[in-house]
């Protein structure tokens, strides 16, 4: 029977949401603004950068995706 838990989406959702209020922690001015699940998981937009920013959680149950073992928190991080 195939295992139908959401626990490894729960955590990386929580990696996301902690990820996002920490960049929200390192905003500059009033006017940057963080927009979650906008262009990616986590958008950063500031007076002179647009940041569009993919969060990832991979379980050790299927280590060919990341090639390691063990839990994996990540984020990949493109300029618009």
């Amino acid at each position: 029977m195939t295992d139908r838990t959401a626990i490894d989406t729960i955590k990386g959702y929580f990696y996301q949401f902690d990820y996002a209020i920490s960049k929200l922690l390192e905003l500059d001015l009033d006017t940057d603004t963080i927009i979650v699940e906008g262009i990616e998981d986590v958008d950063v937009s500031t007076a002179t950068d647009e940041l569009a920013i993919q969060c990832v959680y991979f379980n050790e149950s299927d280590p060919s995706v990341s090639g390691q073992t063990g839990h994996q928190f990540d984020y990949r991080m493109m300029r618009i």
